[in-house]
């Protein structure tokens, strides 16, 4: 982090393009930025110096630089694997989805053998009876519907 961004987070009325270095006054005269200035002789008053001098790092917050650099590799590399995890969970739901629409048609499907078996008995057949007659259609019928799914 340079002195002008830290003078940005501590007292942003203090950045003014108008000044040298874009900042008011030096980074000596900010006790919260803890700086010495630039070495002795080195500080001419002018804008080309001033601006090397706001824009220099604070000691010690190279690491930080790293780190938040580091930190941006890790979250790309965890969005890599939210975005993998996130096709695989896509394609699992497609698939669960195609086996409850078939389920679906099984279900339907028992639900019309049920009601064949429900109108014999209501028609004076035994639950025995009306179970036959069901097995009995479903025997003759099967086959020619089963050609037709395959």
């Amino acid at each position: 982090m340079t002195y002008k961004e830290k003078l940005k987070q501590i007292d942003p009325d203090a950045i003014d393009d108008t000044c040298c270095g874009g900042c008011v006054g030096c980074p000596g005269s900010y006790s919260e930025l803890n700086d010495d200035g630039l070495p002795e002789g080195e500080c001419n008053w002018d804008a080309e110096t001033c601006t090397r001098c706001w824009n220099r790092e604070i000691p010690g917050t190279e690491v930080e630089k790293e780190k938040e650099n580091m930190d941006t590799n890790a979250t790309k590399e965890q969005l890599i694997a939210e975005i993998k995890k996130a096709y695989a969970t896509i394609h699992e739901m497609e698939d669960r989805m195609k086996n409850l629409e078939r389920y679906k048609a099984y279900e339907e499907t028992a639900n019309e053998i049920k009601a064949m078996h429900t109108a014999f008995m209501n028609s004076g057949f035994s639950d025995e009876q009306a179970h036959d007659m069901v097995k009995i259609l479903l025997a003759a019928t099967l086959p020619g519907v089963m050609k037709g799914l395959f």
